[in-house]
């Protein structure tokens, strides 16, 4: 049993037109297998670092980058990656791809990343590391951390040819423009600025892509086990995309340690409201803008409110790992129960407030079919999930809420 789609991806859309109208139909310069393997170590797409216990803060600004990376492929200095080659190189350059051996040093602001067991990311601890890392992020974290040291192992960089068109950049600025000619509160040309915003923005994720092609089911030794096949996409380079991640993700990094941000998440941080200025905000392709500004309530990145100060309601509701709406959260926070429990390794008691919620998982064909329900075509699972928030952040959030009462 098996479906196939007939409608065309914006994704799908982008690459189409970026190969067949921006590089002939050629596409950017692959590096090959053996380099793409390389470079596949050094690309990370998500970003998130905590610099703040969970808490209420009050008059916090949530900042992000217009257009993240198509900032980073319009850039000057970004290259081509068409009609050149791939040569090895041992010095350090901004775009290049380094194996290094480097000794960490203990960074209130970690920037290296590192894929843990379960496919999810991690900071790289203090300490002797091998791995490979772009230059953009070896320069960066240089600068700030002058203890920092590292020996180059190997190194490989794009050299451009005769052919002195950049497809990338001409790709941005082409998109990006379109997009700011449409006016955002036209409701009738919002179809429209939302096809430029997609053109824009699905291109990136072309070039980091697989196609699966299913699974098959073989019988070996230890039993059955399930081989997946997958394909690269029409654009898959990893080479590229390793420096269209890092970018941006240097960039939020360094704004984070100048505005002494209390999270940050690729491309966006939360900043007190005093040190907006240091960002120097505006307008414009890559840009740092004022998202919204209020009290936040945190949990951890990815899972916070901001609230209006007069108001006590949402303008920014960001839940992340969590389904349903902020005020099941909020509920949560406010019922959660006080729970002790002995830690065996550090051998003290640990106190925590856990509150449980239920989430509704929803299966669709396929995964009915699996579990033998074929005569519906939906069918839902209730799910039990432990919410674990600390005392202080469950009383804060109490305190905060009852100063409106008094107010009144």
């Amino acid at each position: 049993m098996s479906f196939k789609s007939c409608c065309l991806s914006a994704a799908h859309l982008a690459g189409v037109v970026f190969k067949s109208r921006f590089t002939d139909g050629r596409g950017l310069d692959a590096p090959g297998n053996f380099l793409d393997t390389k470079a596949e170590q050094a690309r990370f797409g998500g970003y998130r670092a905590c610099h703040a216990a969970q808490g209420v803060y009050r008059d916090m600004t949530l900042m992000d980058i217009d257009s993240a990376y198509p900032w980073a492929m319009a850039r000057r200095d970004f290259p081509g990656f068409f009609g050149g080659s791939y040569a090895r190189i041992m010095r350090v350059k901004p775009f290049g791809l380094y194996r290094v051996s480097a000794d960490i040093p203990n960074a209130s602001h970690p920037l290296f990343l590192q894929r843990t067991g379960r496919g999810s990311l991690s900071f790289r601890k203090a300490g002797h590391a091998i791995f490979w890392v772009s230059g953009v992020e070896l320069l960066a974290f240089s600068r700030v951390y002058k203890s920092f040291s590292y020996r180059v192992l190997e190194g490989w960089i794009w050299k451009a040819g005769r052919e002195k068109r950049k497809p990338l950049q001409r790709w941005s600025l082409f998109w990006h423009a379109k997009k700011k000619m449409v006016d955002k509160k036209d409701p009738i040309q919002a179809p429209r600025r939302q096809l430029y915003k997609n053109m824009l923005n699905h291109i990136t994720g072309k070039f980091d892509s697989m196609i699966s092609e299913g699974s098959e089911r073989w019988l070996t030794a230890d039993g059955y086990v399930e081989v997946g096949t997958k394909r690269p996409g029409m654009l898959k380079n990893f080479f590229v995309a390793v420096f269209i991640r890092a970018l941006p993700r240097v960039r939020t990094w360094e704004a984070g340690i100048k505005s002494g941000s209390l999270f940050e998440m690729t491309d966006s941080l939360v900043i007190p409201s005093a040190n907006v200025s240091r960002l120097k905000p505006g307008e414009g392709l890559g840009r740092w803008g004022i998202e919204c500004r209020g009290d936040l309530i945190f949990w951890r990145p990815g899972t916070y409110l901001i609230l209006d100060p007069k108001t006590k309601k949402p303008v920014k509701v960001a839940l992340h790992g969590f389904q349903g709406n902020y005020k099941k959260w909020l509920h949560a926070i406010r019922t959660a129960k006080l729970v002790r429990r002995f830690n065996a390794r550090k051998k003290i008691w640990i106190e925590t407030m856990e509150a449980v919620v239920y989430k509704k998982r929803m299966f669709r064909v396929r995964e009915c079919v699996r579990r033998q329900n074929q005569r519906k075509a939906l069918c839902f699972e209730q799910k039990k999930f432990v919410l674990r928030f600390t005392p202080d952040f469950c009383q804060a959030v109490k305190t905060y809420f009852r100063s409106r009462r008094v107010q009144k």
